[in-house]
């Protein structure tokens, strides 16, 4: 859920910390939807911890509540053609650089 305390992962190209258990709701949605990373055990490179810097769950949420789809289920929101304008236009991502960098 966002906003949980200590959250253990991240879905890097919506700029989100997820907790444990939303993570698996996250993961199912595929990485061209949501590229997960382990706050504590993968490698996060300067620009993958600017990405996160950039975005936030506070940013995300108040994007998607201008669509109405707070209250959604994961896989509608993450899904829908709002998530994917503010993945590639809001927030956009070269997942390339993030996901498997080290340094």
């Amino acid at each position: 859920m966002l906003g949980q305390p200590a959250p253990r992962f991240a879905s890097v190209n919506c700029g989100v910390f997820v907790c444990y258990k939303c993570a698996d709701e996250h993961r199912v949605l595929g990485p061209d939807v949501c590229t997960l990373k382990s706050t504590m055990m993968d490698p996060w490179s300067d620009r993958s911890l600017q990405f996160m810097q950039q975005g936030g769950n506070k940013k995300f949420a108040e994007f998607i509540a201008g669509y109405g789809l707070e209250k959604a289920p994961v896989a509608l929101k993450y899904r829908s053609r709002a998530a994917d304008y503010y993945r590639k236009k809001v927030h956009p991502l070269d997942v390339n650089s993030v996901v498997g960098s080290h340094g």
